[in-house]
């Protein structure tokens, strides 16, 4: 028997068929399911960093004595913990879960996809700085950060507490960003 392409009986090259391996989901994309998932590992692998911090707090409070960790690495792992778990975990499993049923509960195709790929990519960048500012010279000014706790005693112009504050920026902007959900709703929504 002989080998026939599809090829040759079309005339047309086979279509390529789109990746579906695990590299998909690590890489960049802007299918918005695949978004999704990206937000979703992304928002359980901080869910994991956020619980190891509250062991250690944990931890440092079973004793009345500091013995566990010092005094500051304590202040700098309550600031971490709590703004992980807010800005990391829950935010971007929100994120993740509206990217994931999105087009096939409305019956939207998907707006700005570009914009949605970049605001993904962010979280791991706002996820990294302060996790990577937190030794030698931490934010430590608990995940409230008031005016008084944001003063900055150690006079260098970049500390733990300015980048602590970038990545709280750069996670707000990308808060921002995913309102193409929003634009995607109303311009875009399949006819009833």
């Amino acid at each position: 028997m002989t080998n026939i392409s599809v090829e040759d009986i079309t005339g047309n090259a086979p279509q390529q068929k789109p990746r579906t391996d695990w590299k998909q989901y690590f890489s960049f994309s802007t299918d918005h399911k695949v978004i999704g998932i990206q937000y979703i590992v992304t928002a359980f692998i901080l869910f994991l960093v956020g619980g190891i911090f509250a062991m250690i707090i944990r931890g440092e409070l079973i004793t009345p004595e500091s013995d566990l960790v010092d005094r500051s690495v304590y202040n700098a792992m309550f600031t971490m913990h709590g703004t992980v778990m807010l800005f990391g975990w829950t935010f971007t499993i929100l994120t993740g879960f509206a990217n994931v049923v999105f087009s096939d509960d409305w019956g939207a195709r998907y707006g700005v996809s570009q914009t949605n790929a970049v605001a993904f990519w962010m979280i791991p960048i706002a996820a990294i700085l302060p996790t990577a500012s937190s030794y030698p010279a931490a934010s430590a000014s608990r995940w409230v950060a008031t005016s008084r706790q944001l003063q900055n005693p150690t006079g260098n112009l970049i500390n733990g507490q300015v980048i602590w504050l970038l990545a709280v920026a750069i996670s707000g902007v990308s808060s921002i960003m995913v309102i193409n959900f929003v634009t995607t709703v109303v311009k875009m929504r399949a006819p009833d």
